[in-house]
Formats: C-alpha cells, structure tokens, sequence
C-alpha cells in the first residue's frame, strides 16, 4: 500500500496552512480505501496528490511566519526611530 501521509496532513491542516491541508488530507484518507478496493493506480495517484499539498501547506505556512517576523521587524525598526517622535508635543 502506497504512504497515505494522514497524520502529516493533519498536523499540516493544524499548524501550516489549513485550504491546502484540506485538500491533502481528503487526498490522504482516500489512498487506503482505494488500495482496499483494489484501485492499485488510484490510490498511488491520490497519495502523489497527498504528498504534493502536504508540500505545498509547508511551504505556505513557512511564508506566512516568515511574512509575518519580517513585517513585525521593520514595524518595530520603524517605532525605534525617530520618524514617530518627529511630533511637537512629544519628548525628545
């Protein structure tokens, strides 16, 4: 039986990117009822399919926390300067 990748797909679906966990968990539990109905060719299919959104969930949430330290960084960068001080009323 070809790899079903469920319990990655889960914890994709939790932690990473949850649309395309979705799509690779459906993806995931269809492999074991296929190979059990004798569908050879499609629950290899499906467990290609599986690992490619499992892949595609990683990658997308690795982007969205780096997006996200990168943006709180320069907001940080930017509140430590002096662009925000630049007002009359406010101490030097």
């Amino acid at each position: 039986m070809p790899k079903n990748y469920l319990v990655e797909s889960i914890l994709a679906t939790m932690f990473c990117c949850m649309p395309l966990g979705i799509v690779a968990l459906i993806n995931a539990s269809g492999v074991s009822s296929a190979y059990y109905r004798g569908e050879y060719a499609l629950a290899q299919y499906k467990s290609a399919q599986a690992k490619k959104w499992l892949k595609w969930s990683v990658i997308t949430g690795v982007l969205y926390i780096i997006f996200w330290v990168v943006i709180l960084y320069v907001c940080n960068a930017a509140q430590d300067s002096h662009v925000f001080m630049s007002h009359p009323g406010m101490a030097q």
